[in-house]
């Protein structure tokens, strides 16, 4: 029942209302109710009388009121306001006339007057509809005061005459009563919804509050990383600038391609550093004639030239690969030592007692794995010697590879080393090849896969299609499809010969 009845005054009712209209159409609902009961109880009792005409007229109110709620429904508010008030004017006149002043039915139109007043904002319609009810009260009065009769004479309507003296005053006091009910409900329901916007102001509030802090704890943080970025990048220029500065002292003292070219017109050398400086090296040092104690006699001279991969790439391989350039030029030319052999026994030597490898507490490991030849021009005769890096021969199409022992040099973690000297007696149009391990060990681009050493041999194999001026374009290009946008895992270093 009580959802029946909130169903019923909400009738029209939407959320989006402001305060006033949605109290006004609630009131509307709720003395439309009240009407509808009214009007009932009005024609029972008519039809208890066996009176026809005044049952008829009394459902017109109740038909006038669902009329009202479907216009309510239908969210024509105006029309309905309209159509209640009408219809009420044309029932105070129209019962007067047929039944007579004793009904006194037209002090409904006090009833009116409030009712206009409640539920009109309008002030002219408020007036207009006021002196309506009053003109229709007046009206009645003159009319019977000029003599007219009932046009319908009924005994019985004398008993009605007491129920009309009080009922628009009870309808007066229930429509004001509920006027002011449904007043206050809203302003509590109004009081309530402020309070909530206003304690959701406060979190609001308090929220900003946080966020504006966060907000200056994030701009003190952002300032200082600025701060240490900036101090990033300051000292990232001092090492980038001291990198540089190496790469140039290393670049001057690597030997200059035209410097062996005057020497070997045929060659080439395809070095690809992974960082600024390079921990891969390539060392070149021609000889003037002297006494041999590879074949103990007085021979021609000839050229040294290495590649090394020193421990580790960047600025620790650089400094590896200063020590091994420094070290070779210091055994060739003041040591005097020619035999590749020797020269690497001798370096490894050198290498251990400048780390201080060979003392019990060092645990260094550091060195590199060198592959050295010497070419004796006069007898067209190649001396080779390796420590973990072999020597590629191509002599009709066909490719040999001469090992290098399993020793490096340095490290003190292998003992009793021994390095074998391999002597070639060169043919015309022989092609040698001599690397580091930077193309072996660079993966694909779906950095799955490495080079791998067989296929630096085919490639290898594969360039004599190609005129010996090409074979560097061609290794790059390979080597950079086989790379693609992969990281570069090592410094790169092949230098080719054909005599």
């Amino acid at each position: 029942m009580k959802n029946l009845w909130q169903e019923t005054i909400h009738i029209g009712v939407t959320p989006d209302m402001n305060f006033t209209k949605k109290r006004n159409i609630k009131v509307i609902n709720m003395v439309v109710a009240l009407l509808i009961l009214v009007s009932i109880a009005y024609t029972l009792s008519s039809l208890a009388i066996n009176e026809l005409i005044a049952a008829s007229i009394n459902f017109s109110n109740v038909i006038v009121a669902l009329l009202a709620y479907y216009l309510h429904y239908k969210h024509r508010y105006q029309f309905a306001k309209f159509v209640l008030i009408a219809h009420s004017i044309f029932l105070f006149v129209i019962f007067s006339i047929i039944f007579g002043e004793e009904l006194i039915i037209e002090n409904y139109a006090f009833w009116g007057v409030v009712f206009v007043a409640l539920i009109y904002n309008e002030r002219l319609y408020v007036i207009i509809f006021s002196i309506l009810c009053v003109a229709a009260f007046v009206f009645v009065k003159i009319y019977f005061q000029w003599g007219y009769q009932p046009l319908v004479k009924v005994p019985v309507m004398e008993y009605f005459h007491h129920i009309n003296l009080v009922m628009p005053f009870v309808l007066i006091f229930f429509t004001l009563e509920l006027f002011k009910k449904e007043t206050e409900y809203l302003r509590q329901n109004v009081e309530f919804k402020n309070a909530e916007l206003y304690q959701q102001k406060e979190e609001i509030s308090a929220q900003r509050d946080n966020l504006v802090h966060l907000n200056e704890e994030i701009v003190a943080q952002r300032d200082e990383l600025e701060d240490k970025n900036r101090e990033i990048m300051r000292k990232n220029k001092q090492i980038t600038d001291s990198m540089n500065y190496a790469r140039r002292i290393q670049s001057a003292m690597l030997p200059k391609i035209a410097e062996i070219r005057h020497y070997l017109p045929e060659s080439f050398v395809f070095h690809s550093p992974k960082d600024i400086v390079s921990g891969d090296f390539y060392w070149f040092e021609p000889v003037q004639p002297v006494y041999s104690s590879v074949t103990n006699d007085r021979r021609g001279g000839g050229v040294f030239i290495a590649v090394a991969d020193c421990t580790g790439h960047g600025v620790s391989g650089a400094m590896m690969a200063m020590l091994g350039m420094n070290s070779l030029s210091q055994i060739v030319n003041e040591l005097k030592i020619t035999q590749p052999a020797q020269i690497l026994y001798e370096l490894d030597t050198n290498i251990r007692k400048q780390l201080k490898q060979d003392e019990q507490s060092s645990d260094l490991r550091d060195g590199m794995d060198v592959a050295l030849l010497m070419f004796d021009i006069d007898f067209q005769k190649i001396y080779f010697a390796g420590a973990q890096r072999p020597l590629y021969l191509v002599r009709n199409k066909e490719l040999i590879e001469y090992k290098g022992d399993k020793n490096p040099i340095g490290s003190s973690f292998y003992e009793y080393k021994t390095f074998t000297l391999h002597e070639i007696d060169l043919l015309p149009d022989d092609i040698i090849y001599i690397c580091t391990d930077g193309i072996a060990d660079q993966f694909d681009r779906t950095n799955k896969t490495k080079f791998g050493t067989k296929r630096l041999r085919e490639l290898l194999h594969d360039l004599q299609v190609y005129d010996f001026k090409e074979h560097e374009n061609q290794i790059e290009k390979i080597y950079r499809e086989w790379k693609g946008k992969n990281v570069q895992m090592d410094d790169v270093l092949l230098i080719g010969i054909k005599f």
